[in-house]
């Protein structure tokens, strides 16, 4: 069984992004977010899929779409989420990159969340969940400042979720 882990970057207000687009910038957020799912499988909306333009290099992409017509020449197409992790059950980890609606659907099925915290807050209209901490425990944490490649402070922070009762 492959471990699920739920990889966002959110401002403190919870913004994941605005038009189908991330609101910012960071280098050091997307070298981060690339360091830790190379080779591995990746699991994201067909609109994450749009707006990044390409399936992720070096990653076994899997894309979520109602449109049973959907084929995608770099990327596996399953029609709900359920049939996408099933398709990854037999890789040690598993990487779920969004959107908003994958993000709301699959986080009670993550063993485990990674988060960009941007430092600041955004106007947008795609927000993650709030993280329970009833639920999640935050493990590892490492402060970026901010520098003149990327506009903001941030935070990556490893979360664990509790044990299950």
């Amino acid at each position: 069984m492959s471990e699920k882990i739920l990889i966002v970057a959110q401002t403190e207000n919870h913004v994941i992004g605005k038009d189908n687009a991330i609101p910012w910038h960071l280098p050091r957020d997307l070298r981060h977010f690339k360091e830790t799912t190379l080779g591995h499988s990746v699991i994201m909306g067909q609109r994450t899929y749009t707006s990044v333009g390409k399936a992720l290099p070096g990653r076994a992409n899997h894309v979520i779409s109602r449109n049973p017509g959907l084929r995608l020449p770099d990327a596996a197409v399953h029609r709900t989420p359920e049939a996408a992790l099933a398709a990854c059950e037999n890789v040690e980890k598993v990487f779920l990159i969004g959107g908003a609606t994958l993000y709301r659907i699959l986080i009670d099925k993550a063993d485990a969340l990674i988060v960009t915290w941007i430092h600041t807050t955004l106007d947008g209209d795609a927000h993650f969940p709030a993280i329970d901490p009833k639920l999640w425990q935050a493990r590892d944490r490492t402060f970026i400042a901010k520098d003149a490649e990327n506009r903001y402070d941030m935070s990556f922070v490893h979360y664990l979720r509790r044990k299950r009762r």
